[in-house]
């Protein structure tokens, strides 16, 4: 606009000018501008001016075409470069055609002009609207709300003249609820809003704010707790429309089951375990929330009425009973070695369990509904039991082959049982004699006597066979090879005196008899049956005298015979008595007798014979064994050792074979239990702890101790780990860890044991037990004074576990295996035996003892 007002006064000047131009040469037309003297007033001219601008009507700032003209009372009309002014617009822009007026309204245009003295003006009307709108201006009222309230909108316009345009046609531009003049919407937030008119917009924003908190959603982190725990609460409000608010708030906590909590806010803490509510609110407001929380830091309440601990079982089915609850969460879950069990609305529960034979392991575990478990580990024995004291019948078995190693053995004792002194004591003195007499008339006339005496008896070589027969009996034959004997005879010949002298000889005198055993209390018998005796190449030299005398008389066969038989006679006799006491004597020797010492108790374990068969293979020997304590000193007591009466192994593949059974192994462990073998006491550094590492792993401790009490015999089952034969089976091995200075109990743990075993024989001839890493279960009882985990339990309990193992081997070690006097094994292999492998299996030969 000021550009306007500089242009307008050059204009003005120019028509001025122009003006007064137009006054100097308006002679040449004949008219004049004002009062012309002529001569007189009759010649005066008046003049008027007239201004006609070319529409009613513009819009601000349009120019619109003027023209001003001079009337002369002469009827002249002449244009007129008149200035123009405006009653509104004291500026008003116009030029000599043209005028442009900027403020709306109704214009009164004046155009004047002077001539000369004389000043003409004129005026003319013209409305000027406001031109298009330029700028805009929005007004929100008021420019902040609650959300679900309104607000108002209004619009002013001007045009670039600074007139008040019309915003009628305005439009308005946000994501608000519009309403005629009033903008709502439901959601916080700064909203812009922008109003358009043709080239002119304005924006402003409407700030919404949340209405009162509505509602309150309560977040406990953690989301769960235990006993003593603390969780921070956070909460998140909104109102009505879901907007969120920043109120302040408050919290509480209460139990619902007398538990007791501690509230400082925002933190909780759960004192004790049990059901609670935390609240969050906003005062005065409908805006709150509650969250349940149950806090249950431990498994159910467990109590295994059956079975007991360390209980003895007969047969191969158990029934378990017990009761679980959980005051808290409830019973979620029980399983009893991995198979589910059904609780009943009590609590109790009852399940049938198969059982293996020797030792069971029971792993049960109940996991309440929060996630907390309570587990118990126990064991017990299950089969059939020997009373302690009563015999095993097949505790032992001994198989002596046919061949070298086995019943050669016994050959070879039995070749040494005949003498040539034994059969010279057995031969008649004199083996033979006779005579002949008759009565003559000059008397009683001898024609011939003989007395014929047999000794000094010498052979080469005995030799004897023992072969077993299928039908249950030995066949023995006893064989004197290279027999010679010396023979004198004296007598009469028709009542002459002689003496005379001889050899007798023969190749062979065998003796063949059948020989059945028994055995009857422990005592083998023998007996012989179908005895006979046979020579070969039996030569008596009866040359000479004799020879003549009676081979006149007719009697050389007769005596022949008599000699033969009184040797066979002899021979028969003497094996017929020694052959079934060398049998009975070393088949007799075939039982044991020792007294072991086990932690100051005496046991003695006895094995005599009980069975004897034969059989075309060999002799079998079975031996009842029995295992007595002299003193019973472990307070727990069962019905006897585990008893199965394994099937027999086959003891034939080598001279001699020993069968040890497991039910005699068990015999001893048994006794040895009862004699307190595992009862041990150990101080710290037995079991490598120092005072620091006792001090570290017990606070406050600085001398540990361990007792162990077994509630179970160890026992020996067949085994069920590939490469190893057996399984060393402890259940139930109650261990106490406790502070030597107070007495003070720091760790109860029930311990359970599977050992795969191999049994061997020493260098030295000695029952030798290797095992494997045995297999552990740990149940902790008990803690409280312990910063051990469970693992590292287990493992201070693998530390105790050589003391105890060893101490039962090097029981087992001291028994002595059944031999035969004067003779051992030799060349021993050990292995399982029997249909179950119930048996240890040794096999070698027998020897004459160094």
């Amino acid at each position: 606009m000021s550009h306007n007002i500089f242009s307008s006064v050059p204009a003005i000047f120019f028509a001025g000018a122009l003006g007064l131009l137009g006054a100097c040469f308006s002679g040449d037309k004949g008219d004049t501008v004002g009062p012309i003297d002529g001569g007189g007033p009759s010649d005066v001219i008046t003049h008027s001016l007239e201004l006609v601008v070319d529409a009613e009507a513009v819009a601000a700032g349009e120019a619109v075409a003027w023209v001003a003209t001079i009337y002369g009372s002469d009827g002249t009309e002449t244009p007129a470069l008149a200035s123009l002014s405006s009653d509104l617009e004291p500026k008003l822009v116009w030029d000599t055609s043209t005028l442009s007026p900027t403020v709306a309204g109704v214009h009164v245009v004046t155009a004047s002009i002077d001539l000369g003295a004389e000043t003409l003006s004129a005026e003319a009307s013209l409305g000027v609207v406001a031109a298009d709108a330029a700028t805009l201006d929005l007004v929100l009222d008021p420019g902040s709300i609650v959300a679900g309230t309104s607000a108002g909108w209004s619009v002013a316009a001007w045009d670039v003249h600074g007139n008040v345009a019309d915003a009628a046609d305005v439009s308005l531009v946000t994501d608000l609820t519009v309403s005629g003049d009033r903008l709502t919407t439901v959601v916080a937030g700064s909203w812009p809003v922008a109003a358009h008119l043709g080239d002119a917009s304005d924006e402003e924003s409407l700030e919404v704010l949340a209405d009162v908190p509505d509602s309150l959603a309560l977040t406990l982190t953690p989301a769960t707790a235990e006993v003593g725990s603390t969780v921070v609460a956070s909460v998140t409000q909104a109102d009505q429309y879901g907007n969120p608010t920043a109120e302040a708030w408050e919290l509480a906590a209460w139990s619902t089951d007398g538990g007791m909590v501690t509230v400082v806010a925002p933190s909780v803490t759960f004192d004790t375990g049990g059901h609670y509510i935390v609240r969050a609110e906003v005062p005065k407001t409908s805006a709150a929330d509650e969250v349940e929380v149950m806090v249950d830091s431990k498994g159910p309440v467990f109590k295994i009425e059956e079975p007991d601990r360390g209980e003895f079982t007969f047969g191969d089915e158990l029934v378990a009973m017990g009761i679980v609850t959980d005051d808290v969460s409830g019973v979620a879950s029980l399983t009893i070695n991995g198979d589910p069990v059904t609780v009943a609305v009590d609590g109790s529960f009852s399940s049938t369990l198969a059982l293996d034979f020797g030792l069971n392991i029971y792993e049960s575990e109940a996991i309440d509904g929060d996630g907390n478990s309570t587990t118990d580990t126990r064991a017990g024995l299950a089969g059939s039991y020997k009373t302690m004291g009563d015999v095993a019948t097949d505790g032992l078995m001994v198989h002596l082959k046919e061949g070298a190693g086995g019943l050669d053995v016994l050959e070879d004792m039995a070749e040494e049982l005949v003498s040539a002194t034994d059969l010279d004591a057995l031969i008649p003195s004199p083996a033979y004699t006779a005579e002949d007499h008759s009565s003559t008339w000059f008397g009683d006339f001898t024609w011939y006597s003989v007395w014929l005496y047999v000794q000094n008896p010498s052979f080469g070589s005995v030799e004897v066979d023992i072969d077993p027969t299928a039908g249950g009996y030995l066949d023995v034959t006893f064989t004197i090879h290279d027999l010679s004997l010396d023979w004198n005879a004296y007598g009469e010949i028709s009542e002459v005196d002689y003496d005379t002298d001889g050899t007798i000889t023969a190749t062979a005198i065998a003796v063949t008899m059948k020989v059945y055993m028994g055995v009857s209390g422990g005592v083998v018998s023998a007996s012989v049956a179908d005895v006979a005796a046979t020579t070969s190449g039996f030569d008596f030299d009866m040359g000479g005298t004799l020879g003549s005398v009676l081979g006149f008389f007719g009697v050389e066969s007769l005596i022949e015979d008599e000699i033969e038989d009184a040797l066979k006679d002899a021979l028969v006799s003497e094996v017929e008595t020694e052959v079934p006491a060398l049998l009975e004597d070393a088949l007799g020797s075939l039982e044991i007798s020792d007294t072991l010492t086990v932690a100051d108790t005496l046991l003695q374990v006895d094995a005599y014979l009980t069975k004897l068969s034969i059989d075309d293979v060999g002799i079998s020997l079975s031996l009842g064994t029995s295992v007595t304590a002299d003193a019973w000193v472990s307070p727990y007591a069962g019905p006897g050792s585990l008893f199965y009466d394994y099937g027999a192994p086959d003891l034939t593949g080598a001279g001699m074979g020993l069968g040890i059974g497991l039910d005699f192994l068990n015999q001893i462990t048994h006794a040895a239990w009862g004699g307190g073998v595992l009862d041990l006491s150990m101080d710290g550094a037995e079991m490598g702890l120092d005072e620091s590492t006792a001090a570290m792993l017990f606070p406050g401790v600085t001398t540990v101790a361990l007792d162990t009490e077994a509630l179970l015999p160890p026992v020996f089952v067949p085994g069920t780990t590939v490469d190893w034969d057996y399984d060393l089976q402890i259940g139930d091995l109650y261990m106490l860890l406790w502070d030597e200075d107070t007495g003070t109990t720091l760790v109860e743990i029930y311990t359970s044991i599977i050992a795969p075993a191999h049994v061997e024989i020493s260098s030295v001839g000695d029952l030798e037990i290797n095992m494997d890493a045995p297999t552990v279960w740990v149940d902790v009882v008990s803690s409280e004074g312990s910063l051990l985990s469970d693992a590292a339990l287990e493992a201070l309990v693998e530390t105790a576990l050589p003391s105890a193992l060893s101490s039962l081997t090097g029981t087992l070690a001291e028994v002595s295996l059944p031999s035969i006097d004067g003779f051992q094994i030799i060349g021993i292999t050990a292995s399982s035996g029997g249909a179950e492998g119930g048996f240890v299996a040794l096999e070698g030969s027998l020897s004459e003892a160094p």
